[in-house]
């Protein structure tokens, strides 16, 4: 966790961390509305695995699957050139992302508070976030 967040120090700071937060957080991408996660790639992975129906497939199989799969992403590829829409996103996430929304522009630390209430505050804060996501649906 150091390597994002940086170490405590005494005085209640953070050394710098090693990743600068801005190439991991996802903080400005939720007020600006945008995808926040890699979602697609997953999607992506999950539909190779349906087509594939095991776990060790030879390399022909494998080669002719790879064909499928490109055949329907060029479908899907030519109706998004064509001007038709994407699917929508469920509307349990449509609303789970509002929420989560709502809660990221509400968030403001108070620079008077000591640290003790900064915690708490960030702490209230990840739990009201984490409570809008679903593992394993």
């Amino acid at each position: 966790m150091a390597n994002y967040t940086g170490r405590p120090r005494l005085d209640g700071s953070r050394t710098q961390p090693r990743f600068d937060p801005s190439s991991w957080s996802v903080y400005e991408r939720t007020l600006a509305n945008d995808d926040r996660t890699n979602n697609f790639s997953e999607a992506a992975h999950k539909k190779l695995q349906s087509y594939f129906n095991c776990s060790h497939p030879s390399l022909w199989h494998f080669i002719s699957i790879l064909q499928k799969v490109q055949k329907s992403t060029d479908v899907d590829f030519s109706h998004f050139i064509a001007g038709h829409e994407p699917l929508k996103k469920r509307k349990k996430y449509r609303d789970a992302d509002a929420r989560i929304l709502v809660k990221v522009q509400n968030y403001r630390l108070n620079e008077d508070d000591h640290n003790y209430n900064q915690n708490r505050q960030i702490i209230e804060y990840l739990k009201g976030i984490s409570r809008n996501y679903q593992m394993n649906p």
